[in-house]
């Protein structure tokens, strides 16, 4: 005779850090995507804000200049040309489909904030590296 066992899922409540960290990432993706296809000469009628200061010319977004008086040059300095458009359109679309699967997967998980604000880090620090033209 044979017996079936029935595993059980833990069925862990969403905690709200984790939540936010992965509408976070979902939002960073769709405005990654946005930033990406206007970078890329397409205008869309709903874009509501504009990066052509940053298309194909360096702009600084991050200054400090209280680091500037101690002798630490600490200048992040950005430019989206359209090779970095279209990493950031692939990075973006990527990052979409994982953060949708995120929300279903990471309730079994024990430790899903922490997972969580990893793939936020991750994906971050993706998209500095595709833009960063200077750092220090």
């Amino acid at each position: 005779m044979a017996t079936t066992v029935a595993f059980k899922h833990p069925q862990n409540k969403w905690h709200l850090p984790t939540a936010l960290l992965l509408l976070i990432a979902l939002f960073g993706s769709v405005m990654m995507i946005a930033v990406a296809i206007q970078a890329l000469g397409v205008n869309p009628h709903w874009a509501w804000f504009d990066v052509s200061k940053c298309v194909s010319k360096a702009c600084t977004i991050l200054s400090l200049e209280d680091f500037k008086r101690l002798g630490v040059n600490l200048d992040l300095t950005v430019i989206v040309d359209p090779l970095s458009a279209f990493f950031l359109l692939l990075i973006g679309s990527l990052s979409i489909a994982i953060a949708l699967f995120s929300f279903q997967f990471l309730r079994s998980e024990p430790d899903h904030t922490y997972i969580a604000f990893v793939y936020l880090c991750f994906l971050a620090t993706g998209v500095l590296f595709v833009v960063a033209s200077n750092v220090f």
